[in-house]
């Protein structure tokens, strides 16, 4: 009786201890799913939103989001906490640097502005552009990173640590920074599963039923968010920041760009959410005298200082006590308040060098950031959980983007033919080695496009760390492994075909083959980590893609194919050691080459020698070359949480 190896042999297809590689390849897959599969699982009673996908309307290429049916219920989830914010008179200044000479000079920003906004209350800061609005917002809830003041923020009279305000204030930015691939109704119920503690799957569809039901903004669930107007966009940022449900929540200029009515319904929106007794501080320029008249309190700021605080009552008293009766009956009160604050004062010079009792940011910038022991954060279950997380909502996006896979796998199989066909049924050494070489240039070159999506996302990661919501291992932990799983079949598909083509030793069936797709996708991951590397200490992306380019090329120059390795200049022999390109090449050059036998075997010499890989073992600079992939990660891993160009 033969064994399944005997069979396989007669037949050509020699067996190799190396094909069981691809089993842990394989268990790898099958663990991606079997983590992200819970947060997908729909439960009875709940109402099925179909997710319209990105290129196709019909209800098979639809994803299911689960929202509760019963939306009276998931209204009585816990109210708002309850909770006064006290300002006590607000000095701030910056250091600036003078572009003429160079020195720092010091420049005033707020001069005394005190404000007072209870639990219900809808305070907005009002003042004209350059005013100091925004920068009061920011020092009050915490988000300034610069600068100098003196002063203090009370939370029911007490002053909030850190943890205390993740957990108790939101902030909504004046430019919403979503995932625009995602549905409203997935982009709120992953929020909600990143800031709720430990929540279950009803948890998170009653808490998304909720919020967007306060937001008025339950019926654009389905909706992607590229597809939304620009009021609801910014009702849905606002639901992502809200999702907890904190108790003091920070609004900079959310009518900034909308029409008069979406403006309108905005407002009405933040007075619902004053309503379940939340605590509500925004900024806003210019509003119609109808939506001046709705906020319960005013706080006006011209040149950092107050110039009114009261109720537009107040407002409209005051104008008619000061200005004239005839002209003031037909104007908005809230044109004279801003003509008011553009009246500068000069009684006070506002805060010059930083006071004992104040606070200075500058100090304390660095230690701000955290230091290495924060690199991991929570506990592990935690970690995992934010993991799977992160994971369910990067695959949900590549589910609405799998035209650009397409473009990809179209990509990898075209070059595999152009190579193929350039270099067919090679038996010249230098062309089998060019073959390696080219290829790993390409896999690896490949992954640049990942640098442009990295900074697509990081000002939403950047608000995303800075709100609490998770650390940085999970976030990046997630997108290494669903990069892992999307290169796994576009490399095998560059693989099959190239190999073959070429006539590269052993042919498709064999152990050779096994190890040459190992680096090849080992390649891979080394161009992602290298990508998310570059992107993390870089300020914008033109200088990622050119440091990405420069770096790659000199790992590519000392990889062993343009200069032999003991050829290189002494001053620069430490350079190969370093290159990844090196240790990937040389693997590929032992394994096309190493321990041929007969004629072969004297012009495999030759090159192996002229190379300098002679004697060598290709287990072991693949080792070697695994060890810097992982070394990549970790130097991700630490420069996404040391370096930031976030600075408020």
């Amino acid at each position: 009786r033969k064994r399944t190896t005997d069979i396989l042999e007669e037949f050509g297809y020699p067996t190799t201890s190396l094909w069981l590689l691809l089993a842990p390849l394989v268990v790898f897959v099958l663990f991606v799913r079997f983590v992200t599969y819970p947060p997908l699982r729909e439960k009875r009673g709940q109402l099925v939103v179909a997710v319209q996908a990105s290129d196709a309307d019909t209800e098979k290429d639809a994803i299911a989001v689960a929202i509760p049916a019963d939306r009276e219920e998931s209204k009585r989830l816990d109210a708002f906490e309850r909770v006064r914010v006290d300002v006590d008179p607000l000095w701030y200044s910056v250091r600036v640097v003078d572009a003429r000479s160079g020195d720092v000079k010091v420049k005033p920003l707020l001069r005394g502005v005190a404000a007072t906004a209870a639990s219900g209350d809808l305070l907005a800061i009002m003042g004209p552009s350059g005013a100091g609005k925004s920068t009061f917002l920011d020092v009050v809830s915490g988000r300034k990173t610069t600068g100098f003041g003196r002063g203090s923020v009370k939370y029911n009279g007490e002053s909030p640590t850190q943890r205390q305000r993740h957990k108790q204030q939101c902030y909504v930015m004046q430019h919403d920074v979503l995932i625009p691939n995602l549905t409203v109704a997935e982009t709120v119920r992953i929020a909600s599963m990143l800031r709720l503690e430990n929540p279950t799957s009803k948890d998170v569809s009653e808490r998304a039923a909720v919020v967007l039901d306060l937001l008025g903004i339950y019926a654009s669930a389905s909706t992607l968010v590229r597809g939304l107007a620009t009021g609801e966009r910014r009702l849905c940022a606002a639901a992502v920041e809200m999702v907890h449900l904190p108790a003091v929540m920070f609004l900079d200029e959310p009518t900034s760009g909308l029409d008069s009515k979406m403006s309108l319904d905005f407002v009405r929106a933040m007075l619902r959410l004053a309503g379940q007794r939340a605590t509500l501080l925004c900024t806003i320029h210019q509003p119609s005298e109808q939506i001046f008249r709705l906020f319960p309190k005013i706080l006006v700021i011209g040149d950092g200082r107050a110039t009114f605080s009261g109720t537009p009552d107040e407002a409209a008293a005051t104008m008619r006590a000061v200005d004239d009766p005839a002209s003031s009956a037909s104007r908005n009160p809230a044109e004279w308040l801003l003509d008011v604050a553009k009246t500068p004062e000069d009684d006070d010079d506002g805060l010059l060098e930083p006071v004992p009792d104040g606070f200075d940011l500058d100090a304390t910038l660095g230690a701000a950031r955290g230091g290495w022991e924060s690199l991991l954060g929570d506990g592990p279950a935690r970690q995992f959980y934010h993991f799977r997380v992160h994971l369910l909502r990067n695959i949900l996006v590549l589910s609405h983007s799998r035209q650009a896979l397409l473009i990809a796998l179209i990509r990898n199989i075209c070059v595999a033919l152009w190579y193929g066909v350039v270099y067919f049924d090679q038996t010249n050494m230098h062309s089998l080695a060019s073959v390696n070489y080219f290829s790993q240039q390409f896999i690896t070159m490949s992954n640049l496009q990942a640098i442009p999506t990295l900074f697509a996302e990081r000002a939403l990661f950047y608000r995303e760390v800075s709100a609490g919501f998770y650390q940085v291992l999970p976030y990046l932990a997630a997108r290494c492994t669903l990069n892992a799983v999307v290169q796994l079949p576009l490399v095998l598909a560059y693989c099959v075909i190239t190999y073959p083509m070429v006539n590269m030793r052993g042919g498709l069936f064999s152990s050779h083959f096994v190890f040459f797709y190992c680096v090849m996708f080992g390649l891979s991951l080394a161009g992602y980590s290298f990508s998310n590397l570059i992107a993390a200490i870089t300020p914008n992306q033109q200088s990622a893609l050119n440091l990405y380019s420069a770096l790659f090329q000199f790992s590519m120059f000392f990889c062993g194919y343009a200069i032999p390795i003991d050829q290189v200049p002494s001053y620069w022999s430490w350079a190969p050691q370093f290159s990844f390109a090196r240790w990937s090449f040389e693997s590929l050059i032992l394994n096309e080459f190493g321990g041929l036998q007969g004629d072969d075997d004297e012009d495999a010499t030759y090159w192996l020698k002229y190379w300098h890989f002679y004697g060598h073992n290709k287990y072991y600079t693949f080792g070697v070359f695994v060890c810097q992939v992982a070394v990549f990660h970790a130097l991700a891993l630490a420069a996404m949480r040391l370096v930031s160009f976030q600075r408020t």
